[in-house]
């Protein structure tokens, strides 16, 4: 998250906060993030109710420009096909959108195939969102916290990501 000086724990503490948005297939953008309490509250995007992973290449443990970013964005796309993973575009932030990182989201993936790709692109954490919790997975030393999650539908005009990285 925000900051090349942020130590790690800082930066976990950040993560525990963090949202995203999965760009489905329909053009229909859903938000989801952890929330306090013990009861989840909003629509699983999965029917079958499947573990979706949420996973970045951008900013791995610090900071690194746009262009840098979007290398790793356009690498990460190329690794998923590679693993033959469906995935969905998404985009991961803290709740006011001010710091936004392009993201995949996948399922009926391995979470430890999962960690490895995060660890592969220097990622400290991905975020594991089922029906019954939202978890901040760490990739490096297993650590999780659980949360209760709740999720809404984004208008597409609204301010901030609503659509997947241009590609070139």
């Amino acid at each position: 998250m925000p900051g090349s000086e942020l130590e790690w724990g800082e930066r976990w503490a950040d993560y525990m906060s963090a949202h995203a948005r999965l760009h489905l297939s329909d053009g229909s953008t859903l938000e989801a993030g952890p929330i306090a309490g013990p009861t989840n509250v909003g629509e699983f995007p999965d029917a079958l109710g499947r573990c979706i992973f949420v996973i970045t290449a951008d900013n791995p443990g610090r900071d690194v420009s746009d262009d840098a970013n979007s290398a790793a964005h356009a690498q990460l796309l190329r690794r998923a096909k590679e693993l033959k993973w469906d995935y969905l575009d998404a985009h991961g932030g803290d709740p006011a959108w001010t710091h936004v990182e392009a993201c995949i989201a996948v399922r009926d993936v391995d979470v430890r195939d999962v960690l490895a790709l995060g660890r592969e692109f220097g990622q400290d954490a991905i975020f594991e969102w089922t029906p019954k919790h939202w978890a901040l997975v760490a990739c490096n030393d297993g650590r999780r916290m659980e949360f209760s999650w709740q999720s809404w539908w984004v208008d597409p005009a609204a301010v901030g990501p609503h659509g997947p990285r241009e590609q070139s």
